[in-house]
């Protein structure tokens, strides 16, 4: 008697559910999607906590769906599965604009530390080349551009992490550049010094006035030479200067441009560099740095002075040892025009707000 109840009961079941079973809800499939969406779009290295959480519901979820499954058709019910797995879509829905958010905030980021990076590297060879010193080394500048285009192939190809670092290792090896020439080029922002080169230009130029003569200033950071008759400028001329232009020459060897005052005490119409004014360096001043440096054992121990500094032509866009260079046409209108015994002011700047300042700025 049990046995045929219960062979009834099955089959009063199969005649009302028409030997079919409750469909797998489409949620179940639209969430595995959504897992390969996220996974996709790099969840665990743009939003990792929430990813990992949307992973273990989801685990959870089907989890509640197998055991579902487990049940015979007939009396399975997908209502709570369903529920489940919407509120896991939901989830998923939030990790993924959480993920295109964090996606939108590195990239700003990468983009506002790129176009800094890419402003100082500017400014610095703007400098670089203005100065054109031989110590203002530019390997380490190629090597930053270098790190900015492989950042932005990052970029591109979605490899933030990547990127991040690459504009990282860029901005540090800036900086350490930054760092190694600032000592350099702090003989143009010194006030103290500048103070004293302006008064040796207002000196010489008083002189002109006072004497109805001539007079040289060469500015070496605008390199120019500023020829001034009875005070006022008669000329300006671009010059070339040595390889080194920055700071005082104190040796013969050093590749510097002299600074100070001096006075044109031979003209040399057949110079090997077309036409010269040699100038008195070293003048007193000169000898006394020159013997300090040496008792203090700041030189190599068989430096000398060393001379024969002149305003020569040949053209001014070759560095020279320690001259100061013209193209022929203009040296030889500067030679025609002054005599030995004119005033030569040679300066590295005489203004404080200068470019090298202003490129300091810059690069902070």
């Amino acid at each position: 008697m049990k046995t045929f109840f219960t062979v009834g009961f099955f089959l009063i079941m199969i005649v009302l559910t028409g030997c079919s079973e409750p469909p797998v809800p489409p949620e179940v499939q639209q969430a595995l999607d959504k897992e390969q969406d996220l996974w996709r779009a790099g969840a665990a290295v743009y939003a990792p906590q929430s990813y990992a959480d949307f992973v273990a519901a989801l685990k959870s979820s089907r989890e509640q769906f197998f055991t579902e499954q487990s049940r015979l058709a007939w009396f399975r019910d997908y209502q709570d599965v369903t529920t489940t797995y919407r509120s896991v879509l939901a989830q998923g829905e939030r990790v993924l604009r959480e993920v295109e958010q964090s996606k939108a905030d590195q990239t700003a980021e990468l983009l506002a530390r790129t176009s800094r990076i890419t402003e100082r590297l500017h400014a610095l060879r703007d400098l670089i080349s203005t100065v054109k010193d031989s110590r203002l080394k530019t390997a380490r500048l190629t090597r930053v551009e270098i790190l900015l285009a492989e950042a932005g192939n990052f970029t591109e190809g979605n490899q933030m992490e990547l990127a991040l670092s690459r504009v990282t290792e860029a901005d540090v090896l800036l900086d350490k550049t930054v760092d190694a020439i600032r000592p350099i080029l702090a003989h143009y922002v010194d006030s103290q010094q500048i103070s004293r080169w302006k008064a040796q230009v207002d000196e010489v130029i008083t002189e002109s006035r006072r004497r109805k003569s001539h007079a040289i200033v060469v500015n070496k950071l605008r390199r120019q030479l500023i020829l001034y008759d009875k005070g006022v400028v008669a000329a300006i001329y671009p010059v070339g200067l040595s390889f080194n232009p920055i700071g005082d020459k104190l040796y013969a060897g050093d590749r510097a441009t002299p600074e100070g005052r001096y006075q044109v005490v031979s003209k040399l119409p057949n110079s090997k560099f077309y036409r010269a004014l040699l100038i008195n360096y070293p003048n007193a001043e000169d000898q006394r740095r020159f013997a300090e440096a040496k008792r203090k054992k700041q030189l190599p121990a068989n430096a000398r002075i060393g001379g024969l500094i002149e305003i020569h032509g040949g053209g001014r866009d070759g560095a020279t040892l320690g001259c100061i260079g013209l193209n022929d046409n203009q040296m030889l209108e500067l030679f025609n025009r002054v005599e030995v015994g004119t005033p030569v002011v040679i300066v590295a700047a005489v203004n404080n707000d200068n470019l090298v300042r202003t490129a300091l700025g810059r690069l902070e």
